[in-house]
């Protein structure tokens, strides 16, 4: 199954993709994020959405952006 990282910096904006997700789970990485798995089905397809709201500063995002390609290894990020 194909999967994306979504990374959102304001809670709002996490809410809104949140609500398209089933079968959410959490799941924390050692370095203290916690991030939501769950699934989007569209046309036929299912997706694999891991989802967290992150601190917005260009450092802690780059770094948060490395963990989350090196752990969930995903076909997108945005």
């Amino acid at each position: 199954m194909p999967r994306a990282v979504i990374l959102t910096s304001h809670p709002i904006d996490y809410q809104a993709v949140s609500v398209y997700l089933s079968n959410l789970q959490e799941e924390e990485l050692p370095q203290g994020t916690v991030y939501e798995l769950g699934e989007f089905l569209v046309n036929g397809q299912e997706w694999e959405v891991v989802i967290a709201e992150i601190d917005n500063s260009n450092t802690s995002a780059s770094l948060e952006t490395e963990r989350a390609i090196e752990h969930f290894q995903p076909n997108l990020i945005f």
